[in-house]
């Protein structure tokens, strides 16, 4: 959590909270081709024709402007386009995405009646990334279920694979068990801290390491029917609304707890007395539609670390090597020290005729010259694809080839890399009389009908400005359901006219938020 202060006139401008500062995809990997519209356009139209014609509005039936068609030039192309120019301007997305050139150029072809506008646009150093957003306007427009369409998957590449295997090291290394080391000198876990003599009084209220508060957070409003918390013996009830979910019978009955965005539950899971509390057994009923989303937040009675560890259980005892387990020197990491690792391992366990046989020789001099600096793995990966699997194949042999640790790299993964996913913003006092406001900029949203004029942060002047009032809280997102940056969670803090604004970040990540802030930062 950071600590936030600002003075009289100070403000901090329009930024992200996720992380941009290098290119992590290797160019190209995450792009899209004209193929793939064309691929789309007979997808659509095959669909559209099998449906009966009354369902679909008149425009997008053969022979409708909308109906899909990917040998016509002008008509259908121009009329998507159309739809996908209006629908970026009335979200405000070519300004958030700050490429307003793209706004004027499709305006003005539009009105030129220009041939072939998404064959230039999807031109690798032209637009080819919109073309999702493109699809998914047409889709809205046409409101039928039937026609939401799922791209064929990128192939997937080294950098994927690597950060994929990771995560996936990380959970198998969980699994196997981490048992704590049988010595007991100061680093270890059995070495005696804060008292050194200790006299056992008569009698002790009983007390082992247990989880006394849960805090529940619904973090979207996306499940429109079920979903609901259930505390299925309380007598309470939410609503007289009878509620019956298929396969779960307990929901049917106690008190069911919506799952309200931004909302969450609060409830105790011991009693005063220290005894786990049999009214507080819960479940989660199935959604009937839609993905919900939430974030479980668990109180201890001890340190919550300490707790989990003896709660847990060594499926399979010793088998993770000690340098391989979480305190090792092998242990999986997102951080650039492990990176770096790795490329040492590889330059040591193999001959360069190996490497170069594998890349080339003006890479293993690179390779050899860049030694010990920042994020060469990386490199190496986004440009050779096969060294992805050399450096996991690299740390299954230094951990001694345990079969349980050997991997397997799947057909295709989704891309994944260390980043923040949601932001939460405290304001701490009062203070700040006039302005201090977190605003983002490309929002078409207000808090309220006054305008707003902020010396020298012209952006206070547009968009969504939320007042810092004392013990309140923003909490936005700033990545997509795909997790990618949300262009719409730019924002920024404006300049308090007078007094002192104190605030909070909190950043909620989608990996170990130690690890993914060492992955991008820079040594």
């Amino acid at each position: 959590m950071q600590l936030v202060r600002y003075a009289a006139g100070e403000f901090y401008r329009q930024h992200f909270d996720t992380f941009h500062s290098r290119k992590v995809l290797p160019k190209g990997a995450d792009s899209f081709e004209f193929e793939d519209y064309v691929v789309w356009t007979k997808w659509a139209a095959e669909k559209l024709r099998g449906l009966d014609q009354s369902s679909v509005p008149e425009k997008f039936r053969e022979g409708g402007p909308l109906f899909p068609n990917a040998d016509d030039p002008i008509v259908f192309p121009n009329a998507l386009l159309e739809a996908f120019h209006e629908y970026m301007n009335t979200s405000n997305r070519f300004n958030a995405l700050f490429d307003t050139k793209y706004d004027e150029w499709i305006r003005l072809n539009l009105d030129n009646g220009t041939e072939n506008m998404m064959e230039a646009l999807m031109e690798t150093d032209q637009r080819p990334l919109y073309l999702p957003s493109i699809v998914k306007t047409w889709e809205e427009k046409l409101g039928l279920g039937e026609l939401r369409y799922t791209f064929p998957k990128h192939d997937t590449n080294s950098v994927s694979h690597f950060f994929y295997w990771v995560r996936w090291a990380k959970e198998r290394v969980s699994f196997l068990g981490d048992k704590v080391p049988a010595d007991a000198r100061p680093n270890g876990s059995l070495y005696p801290r804060f008292t050194l003599r200790y006299k056992l009084p008569e009698y002790v209220q009983h007390f082992h390491p247990q989880r006394y508060v849960t805090l529940f957070l619904y973090l979207n409003n996306q499940t429109k029917v079920g979903g609901e918390t259930v505390f299925p013996f309380s007598l309470d009830r939410y609503s007289d609304e009878e509620i019956v979910r298929d396969g779960m019978d307990e929901c049917s009955s106690g008190l069911a707890l919506p799952p309200l965005g931004l909302h969450a539950s609060l409830f105790y899971v011991q009693t005063p007395d220290g005894i786990p509390d049999p009214m507080s057994r819960h479940g989660g009923c199935p959604p009937q539609e839609g993905v919900k989303w939430g974030a479980n937040s668990f109180m201890w009675d001890s340190d919550s670390d300490e707790g989990a560890n003896f709660w847990s259980t060594n499926f399979l005892g010793d088998k993770v090597p000690a340098d391989a387990r979480p305190n090792g020197s092998l242990y999986p990491r997102f951080t650039v020290k492990f990176q770096d690792m790795l490329t040492g391992f590889i330059l040591d366990d193999y001959t360069p005729g190996f490497i170069i046989r594998m890349t080339n020789s003006e890479w293993y001099d690179w390779m050899v010259f860049n030694r010990g600096r920042n994020h060469v793995l990386l490199k190496m990966m986004q440009v050779w694809p096969q060294f992805a699997e050399l450096a996991i194949r690299t740390w299954e042999a230094r951990v001694g080839n345990v079969p349980e640790l050997r991997y397997k790299l799947p057909e295709y993964v989704q891309h994944f890399h260390p980043q923040r996913y949601v932001t939460l913003f405290l304001y701490l006092n009062n203070q700040t009389k006039v302005g201090g406001e977190t605003v983002f900029p490309f929002s078409l949203d207000r808090y309220s009908d006054e305008e707003i004029v902020r010396d020298g942060m012209d952006e206070c002047s547009s968009g969504l400005a939320l007042p810092p009032l004392g013990l309140h809280a923003s909490l936005f997102y700033v990545q997509t359901p795909d997790g990618i940056p949300d262009p719409m969670s730019r924002h920024g803090g404006c300049p308090p006219q007078e007094g002192v604004k104190w605030g909070a970040n909190s950043f909620m990540w989608d990996s170990d938020s130690e690890e993914g802030a060492n992955f991008w930062s820079t040594n």
